[in-house]
C-alpha cells in the first residue's frame, strides 16, 4: 500500500512537471505582475517585509506608500525573498509556483486517500493537477495568493483530518494554528479552511472542536485587527468589475449563471478568461 502511495505522488510529480514544464521560461505579464513584482520596489529587499503587513498590495513609488483593495502580505513576503534569493528572474517565480501546485495536488490526494480508494484518489487529483480552469493561478506570478492560501490551509485540513480520531497534541494543534494563520495572510479566503475545519471536527472530530474553533478565531482575530486597524485597509469596491456595483438582488439574479458558467467550463473549458465583466440585468431563461 505505501508502495503503491509514493507512486501515485511521483507520478503526481511527473506529470505536473510535464504538463507546465513550457511554461516555467515565460516572462512576467504585463499589468499586476510587473505592478506586484517588477515595478514594486519594497518587494525588492527582504528589509521591507515588516512593511508588507502595514498596507496592501500595490506600491506607489511618488507617494512612497502602498495602496490598494486587497490584503496579501505573505504574498509579497513571498516575492521578496524569491527576489533576494534569485533577483528578477521570472522562471523561478514560475517554478516555484509550479512547485507550489505540485505540492497542493499531493496534499489533496493524501487527503482524498483517507477516505476513498487510492485510484479515485488519484483521478480526481490529477484532474485537479492539469485542468486548465486552474493554469491562470500556475502561470501567473501575480495569482500566488490563490496556490499559497491553498497549500496553507488544505495542509491544515489534512492536519485535522489524518488526526480525526484521537486529540490533537499541543505540537499538532499549533502546526494547524500557524497554518490557517498563514492561509489568511495569504489570503482572506483561508477563512474558508478554518470554517471547514471546525464544521469537520463537529461532525467527526468532536474531541478537537474546542481547539480547532479558538485556532480558527485567533486567525481571524488576527485577520481583522491587522487588515482593519493595522494596515486600515476598508473593503472598498472594484471601478473595474460590474458586479461590485451591483445590489444584493442583482447579484443573486446572477448567481444561475454564474454557478452554470464554472460547470460549463468544468467541463468543457474552451474559452477562458482572465476577468469577466457582464452582468444579468433581468431574469431569462
Amino acid at each position: 500500500m505505501q508502495f503503491r502511495k509514493r507512486t501515485a505522488i511521483l507520478l503526481i510529480i511527473f506529470i505536473g512537471l510535464l504538463t507546465y514544464w513550457g511554461t516555467v521560461q515565460n516572462n512576467f505579464i504585463l499589468g499586476d505582475d510587473e505592478d506586484q513584482i517588477v515595478n514594486h520596489e519594497q518587494v525588492h529587499s527582504v528589509k521591507n517585509i515588516p512593511k508588507f503587513f502595514l498596507g496592501s498590495t500595490y506600491y506607489s513609488k511618488e507617494r512612497n506608500e502602498s495602496y490598494g483593495l486587497f490584503y496579501r502580505p505573505l504574498m509579497l513576503t513571498t516575492y521578496s525573498l524569491l527576489h533576494a534569493a534569485f533577483g528578477p528572474n521570472p522562471a523561478m517565480f514560475h517554478l516555484f509556483q509550479l512547485a507550489l501546485h505540485i505540492g497542493n495536488t499531493i496534499i489533496i490526494f493524501i487527503f482524498l486517500s483517507l477516505f476513498f480508494p487510492l485510484i479515485a484518489s488519484l483521478l480526481i487529483s490529477l484532474i485537479f493537477l492539469v485542468h486548465s480552469m486552474n493554469s491562470e493561478t500556475v502561470l501567473l506570478s501575480s495569482n500566488l495568493q490563490d496556490i499559497l492560501f491553498f497549500f496553507f490551509g488544505s495542509l491544515s485540513l489534512l492536519i485535522l483530518a489524518a488526526n480525526k480520531d484521537k486529540q490533537l497534541n499541543w505540537k499538532k494543534i499549533t502546526i494547524f494554528s500557524i497554518c490557517i494563520l498563514l492561509s489568511v495572510f495569504s489570503k482572506e479566503t483561508g477563512l474558508l479552511f478554518g470554517f471547514i475545519s471546525i464544521a469537520y471536527a463537529f461532525l467527526f472530530s468532536k474531541k478537537n472542536i474546542i481547539r480547532i474553533a479558538i485556532s480558527v478565531s485567533i486567525a481571524a482575530m488576527c485577520l481583522f485587527i491587522f487588515r482593519f486597524f493595522i494596515a486600515q485597509i476598508g473593503f472598498g469596491i472594484s471601478i473595474f468589475s460590474p458586479i461590485a456595483h451591483a445590489s444584493f438582488y442583482q447579484r443573486m439574479l446572477n448567481m444561475p449563471s454564474i454557478i452554470a458558467r464554472y460547470i460549463n467550463t468544468f467541463i468543457f473549458p474552451s474559452s477562458l478568461q482572465s476577468a469577466q465583466f457582464w452582468l444579468e440585468e433581468k431574469i431569462t431563461l
